[in-house]
């Protein structure tokens, strides 16, 4: 599973470390179409106040990303607020 991040508003800016601007976790081999596992997908917020989408995809080695092939990616919007 991968998640980038998408800036949506003026001031929001993907992060500049490209480590934190794509993040990965790896899913059971063999793993089959319905069936449900947890994963933790470790996430660093943007430092950049703003609105974004964490977009999750499903890349395999075989067939690559399954958005690009056609797929719905899943999309979470997030907030990030000023740091006090």
């Amino acid at each position: 599973m991968v998640g980038r991040w998408v800036p949506l508003s003026v001031g929001a800016a993907i992060p500049t470390d490209p480590d934190e601007q794509v993040v990965r976790t790896e899913l059971p081999v063999g793993l089959q179409p319905g069936v449900k596992v947890d994963t933790v997908l470790d996430l660093v917020a943007p430092s950049e106040p703003g609105q974004y989408l964490l977009l999750l995809d499903i890349v395999t080695p075989e067939r690559g990303s399954l958005v690009a092939a056609g797929a719905d990616p899943t999309l979470v919007r997030v907030t990030v607020l000023p740091g006090n």
